[in-house]
C-alpha cells in the first residue's frame, strides 16, 4: 500500500452548477502546490443518463492520478483528511486548510456512507 502524508494550506468546496457536481479538493497552497486531491460526484442527471454509469459515481484525482468509484472510505478528523483510494492511504494534516461548513456538507453529498467523522 502506498501511502502519501502532507499539509494542506487551502480547500476548496464548489456545487457547480453547470455541470451539475459537487466538487471538493485540499492543496498544499492555493497556486504552487505539488500535493493535491479533488473529488467529485454528479449531484442530477439527465433522463438519459445511466446512474450505474462509471462516470456517474466518484471521480477522485490526486496528484495527476485519477479514477472513478475507487474510494473505499473518508475520514474527516479536526486535523486530518484521511482517504483510502484503490489501495492508497492519503493522510493530509487541515490544520492550516480552514476546512468550511460547506466543505464538509459536499463531502457528505460526494461520499455518503462511504464517509466517517
Amino acid at each position: 500500500m502506498e501511502k502519501y502524508k502532507w499539509k494542506a494550506g487551502f480547500c476548496t468546496a464548489q456545487k457547480i452548477t453547470g455541470g451539475k457536481y459537487f466538487q471538493i479538493g485540499l492543496a498544499e497552497d492555493k497556486y504552487d502546490f505539488e500535493n493535491y486531491i479533488l473529488f467529485q460526484k454528479p449531484y442530477e442527471l439527465s433522463k438519459e443518463e445511466n446512474p450505474e454509469a462509471e462516470q456517474n459515481g466518484i471521480y477522485a484525482e490526486a496528484n495527476g492520478d485519477t479514477c472513478f468509484n475507487k474510494v473505499e472510505y473518508v475520514k474527516i478528523t479536526s486535523t486530518t483528511f484521511e482517504s483510502l483510494i484503490d489501495g492508497s492511504l492519503f493522510e493530509i494534516d487541515i490544520t492550516e486548510a480552514k476546512i468550511t461548513k460547506k466543505f464538509k456538507e459536499y463531502a457528505n453529498e460526494i461520499f455518503g456512507s462511504k464517509l466517517q467523522t
